[in-house]
């Protein structure tokens, strides 16, 4: 990765390319493991590949939802995406797969800007569990569907048991529809930058350098677009 770097474009240029923030997140996150696989911690050089990733030219999208739509390619927040297209890049897996799945039941295949529902993915219950339902935790669960669903999954093969998810959609954020609704346009953001502030904050913790009120600054970002404040 470090031999491979300048070479690679330059963050921002090229859409869809491994750019040098796709290999610096890559290879910050090698350093993260690095002792756990050879037995030496590499946290500074982990610090060093982050702050290469934060150095930009990326930012928070303002609605964490909008990470995940058929326009998401506009989202300043994606460092590498795994780019899908209605029209150019047709296969069952990938987005195809996570969005149709994660529609069954009652649900309406057209709020997600698609042709069918395929009656698949659903939460565990100690996933839904983690939420503050009673508290109200409406801004980081308002795409559940829990019309019909059952908490508890029993059985895997009974729709009606965990509660629906979606959180990829074939609709823009503008409420419009992709290109195709059989195969959607919605990319795979494969490396965020709210992951590289969580990453941040936990090489630091590690003795990787930086500070803590840079640490804070940027888990207090995440936090507060989560949470609506």
């Amino acid at each position: 990765l470090n031999a491979i770097k300048t070479h690679l474009p330059a963050p921002g240029s090229a859409y869809g390319r491994a750019t040098t923030a796709a290999a610096n997140m890559l290879l910050a996150k090698v350093y993260m493991n690095a002792q756990v696989y050879t037995g030496t911690a590499h946290w500074a050089d982990a610090m060093a590949a982050i702050q290469a990733v934060i150095a930009g030219p990326f930012s928070l999208a303002p609605k964490y939802r909008n990470n995940f739509l058929a326009d998401n390619n506009t989202s300043p927040e994606i460092v590498f995406p795994v780019v899908f297209d209605g029209l150019h890049t047709q296969t069952w897996g990938g987005l195809t797969f996570l969005i149709h799945a994660a529609c069954g039941g009652s649900m309406d295949n057209n709020a997600y800007g698609i042709n069918g529902c395929w009656w698949g993915i659903r939460l565990k219950q100690q996933a839904y569990n983690n939420y503050d339902i009673a508290a109200g935790d409406t801004a980081r669960t308002s795409f559940f569907y829990t019309t019909g669903q059952s908490v508890n999954v029993g059985s895997i093969g009974d729709w009606a048991q965990g509660i629906a998810a979606p959180k990829f959609s074939n609709k823009t954020s503008t409420g419009g529809n992709g290109s195709d609704a059989g195969f959607p346009d919605t990319d795979f953001p494969m490396f965020r930058l709210a992951d590289a502030y969580l990453m941040y904050a936990e090489a630091f913790l590690r003795g990787g350098g930086g500070t803590q009120s840079q640490a804070l600054t940027y888990v207090n970002a995440i936090r507060e677009r989560a949470y609506g404040g």
